[in-house]
């Protein structure tokens, strides 16, 4: 390898560094779980869906916005596994044309009309209560996460919501532990 190979390379190198460092330096949104507990044999989800600048322009743009939440219980037993209880994913897209935002369940495909993002965050950030499962009729753990979900995302944003840290947000899973009270 020449002497000019390797200069590129570390200049290409401090180019990739620079990048990621400033987009580590820069305001970031998260996804957050406000709300996660059981009431009248129900499970009650509630969160905070802050876009970032780069997404709201890439919604505005035409570029559909994956939302997934998945939802898994596990019981106390020894050596139980996670079981999904739900997993959904919602495509949050802008229609300039009407000037609707639109929620499509990609699982069900029924779609629900906003004029205003704020109201199609709303509607994401607390869906329908949850029946609890008979696998949690005494105790279980139960845990959800909501994600952009960036594999899905078209390829030309791919690379760049893999790299900037306004593309990744995640709620991260929040946890709690079910114990059904007896009460007379």
């Amino acid at each position: 390898m020449n002497s000019y190979s390797l200069q590129l390379r570390y200049k290409f190198s401090t180019l990739i560094i620079m990048v990621l460092l400033l987009g580590a330096c820069t305001k970031q949104n998260k996804f957050a779980i406000s709300q996660l507990e059981v009431k009248s044999e129900h499970i009650i989800l509630a969160a905070e869906l802050p876009l970032s600048e780069p997404v709201i322009t890439a919604l505005k743009n035409g570029v559909g916005i994956p939302i997934g939440r998945t939802l898994e219980v596990k019981s106390h037993k020894v050596f139980s596994s996670w079981e999904v209880l739900e997993m959904e994913v919602f495509e949050v897209r802008y229609h300039p044309l009407t000037r609707q935002h639109v929620v499509k369940n990609l699982r069900t495909s029924e779609s629900r009309s906003f004029p205003e993002l704020r109201g199609t965050l709303d509607y994401l950030s607390e869906p329908d209560p949850i029946k609890l499962p008979t696998l949690c009729e005494q105790e279980c753990l139960i845990r959800v996460r909501i994600k952009i979900d960036i594999m899905t995302l078209p390829a030309p944003l791919k690379i760049p919501a893999l790299i900037e840290p306004q593309w990744q947000l995640d709620s991260g899973w929040k946890q709690i532990d079910y114990v059904k009270s007896h009460e007379p």
